[in-house]
């Protein structure tokens, strides 16, 4: 038999859990899940190993120095100390870094670490207190970097995640063909898959197994958010959640004396960008990144998509889902499934951490021994960032990085009026039934720009027929765009101006 490269990273310590009873703050669950991963590596000496911390960015509360503070309470030695930025790729971006450190010799042990406690943050402020947790809360990092938002997106309300989800929706859709309520039903039914997967994960926040109907039925306690989302197609974000990944090479867990079966290996892993708004992508219901990321992944793995047994794509939305199977190849009723946790409506979405959970679960499975190879892939932002990561039970070398491309982007101006081709559209609805629409329109000139509406004749409409390729009318008012009307007539195609 060949000897197995020592430097090699494998996982050798995981660990989840879910707070239902409230009253906890993140750098308690930070702990706790560290002290799990621990035991689930084996014994205290690991955790006394440990010179590599990461920790993932936490929307409910913005420690002065969260890696200090974890290692603090877990008497950590000094060594390499990392936050993430705030994105759905943080956990797997983190171990990505990690394993390159640990493959150069730098350090010998990682651990990553995220959680969120909004549950219990939500419950405080609706009883009129606020947190009252160790450590003073830092200055909050702008959520909204000027390098990803445009001031034309804040404007015209391009922020919030299911009005970006649900414009590549609508634009998917074209691309594949479908009419508004085949797609409906497709988007249904991926959320009742993952809906089904939830009901049997023990850390889920949901356990329940929904119906393509019961997700699809716009109703008082399932309410449109952004068509074609309902409610209950949306992820949901107010979970007490954390995980923890001990990540370490072949050589040491050896020296740790860690069982061949608890090790899990990184066999490759790749990101990649799309264009940073959603008007400025070529295709606003592709993603060329996701392709890149999980072919660069796989790649280095040796590994060709027939060979993965087992899938966790990031589902946020479930056209998350839908743009990532299209990007890689996979059928979204693939009998492997394409998620292990159940995505993010069902399973609880801990704001930048989800992807720890669906590490934890993947190594959980992969040492089950009913799978060999299993693919885990994150989203950051409006699907601008992706990352993917392939886990084996099996080592091997791991192949060299292949360059990903840098994104297209297409030029978006502030200002427009006359008449534009849509792109991609959605209603937005708020909790008191109002209605507002949202477009992305192509100029003549071949520019993109946003335009929207209150108008309810409009949305009834837009609720009704594709408008797809269709001819509008813009009429600029101050920072915004208003659609005046839409035609009947598909408008020509522009030739797309690049940024």
């Amino acid at each position: 038999m060949t000897p197995t490269d020592p430097d090699l990273p494998c996982i050798i310590g995981v660990a989840q859990l879910t707070n239902r009873d409230g009253g906890v703050e993140p750098l308690d669950l930070w702990e706790q899940a560290a002290l799990g991963a621990e035991r689930d590596a084996g014994g205290p000496s690991v955790l006394g190993a440990i010179d590599d911390l990461g920790v993932v960015y936490c929307d409910a509360w913005r420690y002065d120095h969260p890696g200090e503070r974890l290692a603090e309470r877990l008497a950590l030695g000094p060594g390499h100390r990392e936050e993430s930025l705030p994105a759905g790729t943080a956990h797997q971006r983190l171990l990505n870094a990690a394993a390159e450190r640990l493959m150069a010799g730098q350090t010998r042990v990682a651990l990553v670490v995220g959680g969120e406690a909004l549950a219990t943050r939500r419950a405080l402020r609706q009883g009129g207190g606020e947190p009252e947790w160790s450590f003073p809360a830092a200055d909050q990092r702008p959520m909204f970097d000027p390098e990803w938002f445009l001031p034309t997106e804040w404007d015209h309300g391009v922020l919030q995640a299911p009005g970006p989800f649900a414009l590549m929706a609508s634009a998917h859709r074209a691309i594949n063909g479908l009419d508004c309520d085949d797609q409906r039903r497709r988007l249904a039914a991926i959320s009742a898959t993952g809906s089904k997967v939830a009901a049997q994960h023990p850390n889920a926040w949901f356990h329940r197994a929904l119906t393509p109907a019961e997700i699809a039925d716009a109703r008082q306690d399932n309410r449109i958010v952004a068509w074609p989302f309902t409610k209950l197609m949306c992820a949901y974000p107010d979970v007490d959640m954390a995980s923890a990944t001990i990540l370490t090479t072949h050589g040491q867990a050896d020296a740790l004396g860690v069982a061949a079966d608890q090790r899990i290996y990184l066999r490759g892993w790749g990101f990649a960008r799309d264009a940073a708004h959603v008007a400025a992508r070529p295709e606003v219901g592709a993603s060329p990144a996701t392709a890149a990321a999980v072919g660069d992944a796989l790649s280095r793995a040796g590994l060709g998509l027939h060979e993965v047994d087992a899938f966790d794509l990031y589902g946020c939305f479930p056209s998350a889902v839908e743009m990532g199977c299209d990007a890689i190849g996979l059928d979204p009723e693939d009998p492997r499934g394409w998620t292990t946790i159940g995505g993010l409506a069902s399973f609880g979405a801990p704001f930048a951490n989800a992807v720890g959970h669906s590490v934890a679960t993947m190594v959980e499975r992969l040492r089950s021994g009913s799978d060999e190879v299993g693919l885990v892939t994150g989203i950051g932002l409006h699907a601008v960032k992706h990352v993917a990561a392939v886990y084996s039970s099996r080592p091997k070398t791991i192949g060299a990085p292949v360059p990903t491309p840098p994104p297209v982007q297409l030029s978006v101006v502030g200002s427009a009026s006359g008449l534009a081709t849509i792109a991609a559209y959605t209603v937005l609805a708020e909790r008191d039934g109002r209605q507002r629409l949202l477009l992305v329109c192509t100029l003549p000139t071949g520019e993109r720009c946003y335009a929207r509406s209150d108008d309810p004749d409009l949305c009834a409409e837009a609720l009704r027929a594709d408008w797809i390729n269709r001819r509008a009318t813009l009429r600029a008012d101050g920072a915004t765009n208003t659609l005046v009307e839409v035609t009947d007539a598909p408008a020509p195609h522009p030739t797309l101006a690049l940024g």
